[in-house]
Formats: structure tokens, sequence, C-alpha cells
């Protein structure tokens, strides 16, 4: 027994002193001729395949206005992110609710766009001082652009920019085709006379029916999308880059002890209880009942009939929690009801949303979802697999201000 403790401990006296080896010494021995003959290396593990190389790579991204307004902020280190991205020489780039642009040396776009279109529009109805902007980028290397929302025609062909000078903490103010006085009356450009790229989600009569009943405030939700086809083979893919309102939800009102009450008149419509929780029940769906989302009756039938037979990808905030909704949840009629957000080997969407003290990234908010039948989703990166978890070292929150979100990136295939 006493001969075993003695080579026990002689075993331990070696791995403590290796330990204490530097890296050379250690690499010295390994290659050492002696080490070599007795005891030859084994066979090197073999590469990492490389990653499947896909038709299209899409990235969204949103910062939230915040970034532009937060005197914490920091929108320099979002465009240095925004720029490096697109000298990688992606296919689309979606930007929602950016409006950091003055905020940059003095410079009027901080975006590279030398070789990227661009699609932009913004939502200010009924409440001017909050417009809001959407962007997509498309490379201009390998699309061309058929046709877009805002229609080509009315030349919105450039990034949404509050005027100069934009001094960080106040309300930013918007004209020429983003002019906020028309903006606050139209949701859609063909409502007013002159050229202009206004558009929401939403329709008059949603945002106005629902201001009148007292419900909660659908926002600013702007939206663009582009009909593109391929410089290399012809092929067509529609695009679509925005935000969806909070979807509204009846929720029964509690009693002093709060303990909900049983009458059905005892309710009222509030935001974060429908896709919020575990159920979907509740939801109050859009006037044509083609979405659970309250505010989204322009945006479906006008992406219909621009996208046609074309299948899509849609980058947007969707305001839904849990990461276990896909789009067959949130639609009811098709094209959108066949998106999906998944890979074909998972189950869930990231969780993105959004940065706050102690508690980011618990909402699976930020989808780029794809038209299943015709697209799949190769790779997806960014966002937590779960609530609050890590994030991936090179998509990490960008502008460190409050509400931002995590970006993303998708590598998609066509299936045919």
């Amino acid at each position: 027994m006493r001969f075993y403790f003695q080579l026990f401990l002689a075993a331990i006296s070696v791995t403590v002193a290796s330990s204490k080896d530097d890296d050379a010494a250690a690499a010295g021995r390994l290659l050492s001729p002696k080490h070599s003959k007795n005891h030859p290396p084994g066979p090197r593990p073999p590469p990492r395949p490389p990653m499947p190389r896909s038709d299209i790579v899409a990235m969204f991204y949103k910062p939230h206005y915040q970034c532009g307004e937060n005197a914490n902020a920091d929108p320099k280190q979002a465009a240095r992110f925004i720029n490096k991205q697109l000298r990688q020489h992606h296919d689309f780039f979606g930007l929602n609710e950016w409006l950091s642009a003055s905020n940059l040396d003095g410079t009027s776009n901080p975006i590279e766009t030398l070789q990227y279109g661009v699609i932009g529009s913004v939502c200010g109805y009924s409440e001017p001082d909050y417009q809001q902007p959407a962007v997509l980028m498309y490379n201009t290397h390998k699309w061309s652009l058929v046709e877009s929302l805002p229609k080509k025609s009315l030349g919105c062909n450039k990034l949404p920019e509050p005027d100069q000078p934009y001094v960080v903490g106040n309300y930013p103010k918007w004209s020429g085709k983003f002019d906020q006085n028309v903006c606050a009356n139209i949701v859609v450009p063909e409502e007013a006379a002159s050229d202009n790229c206004c558009l929401c989600t939403f329709s008059k009569e949603e945002y106005d029916t629902g201001n009148s009943r007292g419900w909660p405030s659908l926002g600013q939700r702007p939206f663009v999308a582009g009909l593109f086809k391929s410089k290399q083979d012809n092929k067509q893919v529609c695009v679509v880059v925005g935000e969806l309102p909070h979807a509204l939800g009846t929720q029964k009102l509690y009693n002093i002890d709060e303990e909900k009450q049983d009458k059905p008149y005892n309710t009222t419509v509030q935001r974060g209880v429908c896709g919020n929780n575990p159920s979907l029940d509740g939801c109050i769906p859009n006037p044509t009942n083609s979405s659970l989302f309250y505010g989204t009756e322009t945006l479906m039938p006008t992406v219909t009939s621009l996208c046609g037979s074309a299948p899509i990808i849609l980058m947007m905030d969707t305001n839904l929690a849990y990461g276990v909704y896909d789009h067959v949840d949130m639609f009811y009629a098709e094209p959108f009801k066949s998106l999906t957000s998944y890979s074909d080997d998972s189950y869930t969407a990231p969780y993105t949303c959004c940065k706050n003290i102690g508690k980011s990234h618990l909402f699976a908010t930020d989808r780029i979802s794809v038209s299943g039948g015709a697209l799949r989703i190769d790779t997806l990166e960014g966002g937590a697999v779960f609530p609050g978890g890590p994030l991936p070292q090179d998509l990490q929150y960008q502008c460190s201000s409050s509400e931002e979100h995590t970006p993303l990136r998708a590598h998609i295939s066509y299936r045919y």
C-alpha cells in the first residue's frame, strides 16, 4: 500500500511540474526526436467542414430610436458595425428605427451604400413627433429591383434621415419625401397629392378605431418591400423589412384580491397580453381576420400584391415574445401563413429583444422568415437560444442604448 501511495505522489509531482512549464518548453518536448520516435503523434483531426454556400445572405438589425436619442448610446459603434456587415457583400440588409445618421461626425449619411440600393419609408400617422423609419438595402451587384413599396416612381431610394442639425435628446424633424406634416395624415403615399415615402403597416381605420375605443396606441410601424431579380440566374425574391404593432389582447380585469372577474364584460384591451404569454387566446385580429395582429390591414394586401408568386424573405420586429410561435400562429392568410422563421432542424426563434439593465433579450421578437415551400434557412446566426442566454461574439449589442435589439444574420437557399 505504501508503495502505491508513493507512486501516486510521484505522479502528482510530475503533473504539477509539467503545469508550470511554459508553452515553448512543452512544445519542445512534444516535438523532440526522442519523443517522436517513442510516441509518434496521432493523426490530426479532420478539418471542420466549411459552411454550405447559401444562395442569399440577409441581415436584420433594430438599433431602436433610443440609439439616436439616449445620451449614453454609441451610434458611431452601431454605424461601424453596419458598415462592416455591408462590406461583406451581403445580399440584403434590413434596418429598423435608425435615427443616428446625423450624429456621426457631422456626416449626412453613415451607411456605405456604394454597391447597395436603398428603399426607405417612414410612418408618423397621427403622432408625427414619434415618426419612425424602415430601410432595406440591397446589393446592386447581385440584384435588380423590379418594383417596391413605396413604389419606385416615388423616388424613395434613400436612407430616411432627420433634418439637420439633429440634437440628441430632442424629437427629430423630418422634411422632403419624409415630411412629418404629410406623414401625420396618411399611411400610404397615394393618400397625398405630392410624392412622399410615408408607409405604415396599419390602415387609418384601424388606427382611428382603436384610438376611439381607448385601446393602446398602435405606435408608428413603418415597412418597406422590394421585388428583386437575380443578375446571375433571373430567380426572383421579395424582401420585406419593418416592424409589426404589439398584438392587442382582451384582458379580464382583476378584483381587489387580484382574482380574475368571471363576468365577460369586465374586460379591457391591453398590449403585452396576446403573445407575451404561452397562450394566444384573446388576441384581437385585424379587421379582415387575416392576422392576429391588429394593425396589419395595409401591410398584408400590399405585400401580397407586390410579391405575387415570388418567395418572400420577411425581416421584422414582430413584437411577439415567444420563440415557439411561428408565422402560422400569427397569420391566417397566404402568403404570410406559409412563412417560417425556423431552419429545418429548429423549433424556436432566437431571443433578441431587448437591451435593458439586468434582463436583456428575454423575447424572440425579431424574425428573419422565409416562404417555407420555396426557401429554407440553412443557418440562422444571432440572438440567444433561450431567454437571457449568451450571444454570438460578433452579433452583440452595438449601440448600448436601452431597448436595442441584437442583430440577426440568415443564410438562405432556394429549395428548387
